[in-house]
C-alpha cells in the first residue's frame, strides 16, 4: 500500500504554484486546487496528504487481509502440487487454489489503486474458494462411502481377511467424514466471514474516494507499486 508520507518528498520538486510573467516584468502568482509542476507543495496540500493517509486506514486494513489471504492460499496451492503429479483430483484442486490466490492478489492491487470494485471481486473470490473446498470435500466423502475401500484388493485376494480389514474400511469412512466435514464447516465460517467483510468494506473505498481530492487519488494511483 502506498505511503502518503513518502509521496511528499517524491512530488515536492514538481508541485506548487508559480505565476507567469506579467506586463510589468514581475511574476504574478496563481493558485489552483491541483498542484502544478513548477514549485514546492503548499501547506494546504501537505495537510490534504496527511488527512488522506488517515482517511485511508480502513482501506489499507482490508488490503492487509487480502495480502494474508494471498500468502495462505498460495502456500496451500504449493503444498498440494506434489500430490497433483499422481492424481487428477489433486491437480484440479491445485489449479483451483492457484487461481484463487492469483485473483486475491489482483484484488489487493486494485485496492492499492482505490478501485471501488476491488472489494466486490475479493468477496466473490472468497465465495468461489468456499464452493471449491465444499465440492472437493463432498467428493471425497462420496468416494469413501461408495467406492472400494483402501484394502479392497487385499480382501479380494484373501477373503479370510475380510472380517478384520472390514473394520478398517469402516474406520476409514468415519475418519474421512470427520476430516472433510470439518473442512466444510471451517470453509463456510472462514471464507464466508471473509466474503462478508470484503462486501461490507466497499463503502470504505467509496467513502475515501468521495472525501479525498481528485489530485491526491490520482497521485496515489500513479505512484502505486502495482
Amino acid at each position: 500500500m502506498i505511503d502518503l508520507f513518502s509521496m511528499d518528498s517524491a512530488v515536492a520538486p514538481s508541485m506548487g504554484t508559480e505565476g507567469e510573467a506579467g506586463p510589468n516584468g514581475f511574476q504574478e502568482e496563481t493558485s489552483s486546487p491541483h498542484p502544478n509542476a513548477n514549485g514546492p507543495i503548499s501547506a494546504d496540500q501537505q495537510s490534504e496528504l496527511v488527512e488522506a493517509k488517515r482517511r485511508s486506514s480502513k482501506v489499507r486494513r482490508v488490503a492487509k487481509v487480502a495480502n494474508f489471504n494471498v500468502w495462505s492460499i498460495g502456500i496451500f496451492a504449493a503444498l498440494s502440487l506434489p500430490f497433483a503429479l499422481f492424481s487428477i483430483k489433486s491437480l484440479l484442486m491445485c489449479i483451483a487454489l492457484a487461481s484463487v490466490a492469483y485473483n486475491e492478489l489482483r484484488g489487493r492491487k486494485m485496492l492499492e489503486r482505490f478501485e471501488p470494485l476491488a472489494t466486490r471481486d475479493l468477496g466473490w473470490n472468497q465465495l468461489a474458494l468456499m464452493f471449491v473446498l465444499i465440492g472437493y470435500s463432498l467428493l471425497n466423502i462420496y468416494v469413501a462411502y461408495t467406492g472400494p475401500g483402501p484394502y479392497a484388493k487385499e480382501i479380494e485376494a484373501m477373503p479370510e481377511l475380510g472380517s478384520m480389514l472390514g473394520e478398517v474400511d469402516t474406520l476409514y469412512q468415519s475418519v474421512t467424514l470427520i476430516v472433510y466435514g470439518s473442512l466444510i464447516v471451517a470453509s463456510v465460517l472462514f471464507q464466508g466471514l471473509n466474503a462478508a467483510y470484503y462486501f461490507r468494506s466497499q463503502k470504505h473505498v467509496q467513502s475515501y474516494l468521495d472525501q479525498t481530492p481528485a489530485w491526491v487519488v490520482d497521485l496515489q494511483r500513479s505512484t502505486s507499486t502495482v
